[in-house]
């Protein structure tokens, strides 16, 4: 990829972010005063590998988002913020990560990979932060070398609250973030000649005060996303895909302030230049350790693969498979203030 197609895809990112985060402020303002590398594995290996990462992030996140809807943290000064004033609390994660599918067979050896990903969190303002990262990947194998694989620049708006009961209490929350993806490993630019992307997801769901509890916490969520290629044919001659749709639901319960447990699922629908369409689904079980404020440990099983099987138009869900299941263990370091 050069210089110019790089710059050209960034300043069209930027606008995009603007417009989006902007304008969706307004709009909820008025509502209340809200593939890549598995070539040698099959295609069920390769979407749940892929998209298992997504549910890792996804859980990850699952704890923030609810401290987002609940009052501030010990670590949190409670004083009342001046107007125009906000709480500039930064934050730097480091996560690293290793996964293997669970398929035996004499003879074949389990997919398995190693990641790591650098994550900064800044805040624009009370309510607007920017945040980015940049990942690795090593499919530990003797085919695929490791190589950085992703970098991403985003905007997210803190969670805003509505629907007011009768002691004005806040029963609703709903969360707004867009990021755009520039790919740094060569695979996927030789493959399909993928330049980019940029996504745009809302989540929403029930505040404390609606569930009577802050151990208990649900957010469901939909991400929409387009991708930039510089042809609409990868080098094989299979039509890439532009557009994609995840929706799906979280479930988090934490037991004490040091362990909790989560489920989620979700839905993906992608579209290719022709319009034609696919659809699979993913789901993740998983359970986290906050050894102290910054370390953090989890286990995870994950699963994805097509909601219809070849040759077959029944729908089908497959709660486990040791041939599309994952296994996955998470170590993430958190500094900042």
């Amino acid at each position: 990829m050069n210089l110019n197609i790089c710059l050209n895809l960034i300043c069209k990112t930027y606008v995009m972010i603007l417009i989006l985060v902007f304008n969706f402020n307004g709009y909820a303002y008025a509502l209340n005063k809200f593939v890549k590398k598995s070539s040698q594995i099959s295609t069920s290996h390769r979407f749940s590998k892929v998209n298992n990462r997504t549910i890792r992030v996804l859980k990850n996140k699952a704890s923030k988002e609810k401290n987002n809807q609940s009052p501030p943290s010990s670590t949190t000064s409670n004083k009342k913020l001046n107007r125009g004033e906000f709480q500039n609390n930064w934050n730097i994660s480091f996560m690293l990560g290793y996964s293997q599918n669970l398929f035996q067979e004499q003879g074949v050896t389990p997919s398995k990979s190693f990641d790591g990903t650098i994550t900064a969190a800044v805040p624009l303002s009370e309510n607007y932060s920017f945040n980015s990262s940049l990942s690795a990947y090593d499919p530990m194998n003797d085919t695929d070398p490791a190589e950085m694989s992703d970098f991403t620049l985003g905007i997210s708006r803190k969670r805003f609250e509505f629907f007011s009961n009768e002691n004005n209490k806040k029963l609703w929350n709903l969360g707004l973030s867009t990021t755009a993806i520039l790919p740094l490993d060569q695979n996927s630019y030789k493959s399909s000649y993928y330049q980019g992307g940029i996504n745009f997801k809302v989540s929403s769901g029930p505040t404390s005060n609606l569930l009577g509890t802050n151990i208990f916490s649900v957010s469901s969520f939909i991400t929409f996303s387009q991708k930039f290629h510089k042809y609409t044919e990868s080098f094989s001659g299979r039509v890439n895909n532009k557009y994609g749709s995840t929706q799906g639901l979280n479930f988090n319960y934490d037991v004490n302030d040091s362990i909790g447990f989560g489920l989620t699922g979700s839905h993906i629908n992608s579209w290719t230049y022709n319009y034609s369409s696919t659809e699979f689904y993913n789901h993740s079980e998983y359970i986290y350790l906050n050894i102290n404020s910054s370390l953090n440990v989890s286990l995870s099983h994950s699963l994805g693969a097509s909601i219809y099987g070849p040759q077959d138009p029944t729908l089908r869900f497959e709660a486990f498979d040791d041939e599309k299941s994952f296994i996955n263990l998470d170590l993430t370091y958190t500094f900042g203030k």
